[in-house]
């Protein structure tokens, strides 16, 4: 995530995100699934432009980027998780200090729907980031862990801007280093899957013989690429 100042507005670069490796251990008491991830930020980006706003509303205008007009059409802005998140950031803030704050948003998306690559999570943060900096800092980051961890469960992870081993249903992150950038292409087929649908599956499968996340750790920390390739893993 990088954030840049122009004039009173502040734009953001929103990475997407890969698994190089993720298991799912089992099913949690509230539906959601007890996973081990091994998660990076790669270069390739959605943009948001904010600004304050002289209302308490949430004005939020999304299109694709030029040439990718083709992609599926976009949520309403109602629906998507920016919005989401900027109104529980509004909550919190009113909670707090009595004031809440209107924001405008802009979003370009060049990170492809469906596709596992985290948009719309990273999205959210990077929304969430900047509205607070607009409010120079307001909330802490605790504060905005925990509406990030409200919101979605890949949220928390691009909170941190680097690689994470992330367990739970996603809220314990873990940083972690690489002994150097790993080169990656990625390929998005034509058709997507969606995240509830593939996890509605799961139980055709069970969680018995997992693999173990520690090879993969020792790879990426060493920064080898063809250990890293050899070592990755979805289930």
């Amino acid at each position: 995530m990088f954030v840049r100042q122009d004039g009173p507005n502040l734009e953001v670069l929103a990475p997407a995100k890969i698994n190089l490796f993720l298991e799912v251990t089992g099913k949690r008491s509230d539906g959601f699934h007890e996973l081990d991830m091994l998660m990076v930020p790669v270069a390739l980006f959605d943009r948001l432009t904010l600004a304050l706003s002289e209302d308490s509303d949430i004005h939020l205008s999304t299109s694709w980027a030029l040439g990718l007009q083709s992609q599926p059409e976009l949520p309403s802005p109602e629906e998507n998780l920016v919005y989401h998140i900027l109104s529980m950031f509004q909550d919190v803030v009113q909670q707090l200090h009595q004031d809440r704050p209107g924001i405008c948003v802009k979003l370009v998306k060049r990170i492809p729907m469906a596709a596992g690559l985290g948009g719309a999570s990273s999205d959210a943060a990077a929304a969430l980031v900047a509205a607070n900096q607009l409010l120079d800092n307001l909330l802490s980051f605790d504060q905005l862990f925990d509406i990030a961890v409200q919101t979605g469960s890949d949220v928390p992870f691009f909170l941190y801007r680097r690689p994470a081993r992330c367990q739970g249903r996603g809220e314990i992150v873990m940083p972690v280093s690489s002994g150097q950038s790993l080169p990656v292409v990625l390929v998005k087929p034509e058709q997507g899957l969606s995240t509830p649908a593939v996890f509605s599956r799961l139980a055709e499968y069970g969680f018995d013989d997992t693999e173990g996340i520690a090879p993969m750790l020792a790879a990426f920390a060493a920064g080898d690429p063809s250990l890293v390739g050899a070592r990755l893993h979805n289930r």
